[in-house]
């Protein structure tokens, strides 16, 4: 399934709009400052015979106006806000950072309004409001509000769909197998083949969570085998330093942060549960708002969740599916 991704400004029509207001109040002024006493008080001054009043004011009526087209202009092409899975993102200024607005598992509704002008020209605004009624957010004067109303329902229903799919119990989840939104890794660094520590296994772990990231999300069981066996993740607790779930939690941080980046950890959340008495490690993965990579033995690499696995994007590949993706 294709997101519903974009990239939403307000309406050229906006622009174009606010531009004729401003263009009309400054010749208002300028009317009256060509007819005021101001004119012959400055005839009056060394300063005419250096600069004649109409060069002066060719000069001052020309950096108004660009003054007028660059700040309509700023504030036609701010705010920006993007469409990403799950979450509506919104730059509001060429200083701020791009924020969450509003995610997606917390709107109810979703409505347009427009005006008479707006009806005309296709923009108008979107109206997001929570579950409870209270609005979250207003997108106004965007092109075809319409459009981007079907887009956002779209991405609310992706995002109901997908936790109820995660949400089922954890037997039935490991029985179903893997697939597009589930995977299973024996254990973090505890290598049942040589019975010893091996942190090799790190990159499996962390190139799955990439490909979730980088596509709709998904579910990692840590202590389940590819055949859905439940091991536990406790060969691993064994080999802590700080025994523990949390002593765990460190360990995968640490190499999450060397491989993937802290500045995704917030898209990971772990949990611990237990089935037949042996401890698994559930992490949850949220789509990212940004391309995520592996950094591997000097590497780094684009993974995307297809199927049953994770897979590199070749460059060319890679740099498609960004563009279609994060653009």
């Amino acid at each position: 399934m294709r997101y519903p991704i974009a990239v939403i400004r307000q309406s050229p029509f906006v622009f174009a709009v606010r531009i004729a207001i401003a263009e009309f109040i400054f010749s208002i002024v300028l009317i009256f400052v060509a007819a005021s006493a101001a004119v012959q008080l400055y005839e009056q001054t060394d300063a005419a015979d250096v600069v004649s009043f109409p060069l002066l004011l060719a000069f001052g009526i020309t950096l108004v106006q660009t003054v007028i087209v660059f700040a309509t202009f700023i504030s036609w092409y701010y705010p920006v806000y993007r469409l990403a899975p799950a979450v509506i993102l919104l730059h509001s200024s060429p200083f701020a950072q791009e924020r969450t607005l509003v995610e997606a598992k917390a709107i109810g509704h979703v409505e347009t309004s427009s005006r008479w002008l707006g009806r005309r020209l296709g923009y108008g605004t979107v109206l997001i409001e929570g579950r409870d009624g209270q609005l979250l957010a207003k997108l106004k004067n965007v092109h075809d509000p319409e459009v981007l109303a079907e887009q956002v329902r779209a991405m609310i229903q992706e995002e109901t769909t997908l936790p109820a799919l995660l949400n089922r119990p954890l037997p039935a989840l490991i029985a179903s197998g893997e697939g597009e939104f589930v995977e299973f890794k024996a254990s973090l660094m505890w290598d049942y083949r040589k019975q010893s520590v091996n942190k090799e296994l790190y990159e499996p772990v962390m190139k799955n969570l990439v490909g979730f990231m980088n596509g709709r999300g998904g579910l990692l069981l840590i202590g389940v085998d590819d055949e859905g066996t439940v091991l536990g993740i406790e060969p691993d607790l064994k080999t802590l330093r700080k025994p523990g779930v949390d002593g765990f939690e460190n360990i995968f941080n640490v190499a999450f942060g060397n491989m993937v980046g802290m500045e995704y950890r917030p898209f990971v959340t772990l949990t611990f549960p237990t089935l037949d008495d042996k401890t698994i490690c559930a992490i949850h993965v949220r789509p990212s708002t940004h391309p995520a990579y592996l950094q591997y033995q000097g590497k780094e690499e684009f993974y995307l969740r297809t199927g049953n696995s994770s897979n590199a994007l070749s460059v060319s590949s890679a740099v498609q599916y960004v563009r279609s993706r994060f653009a």
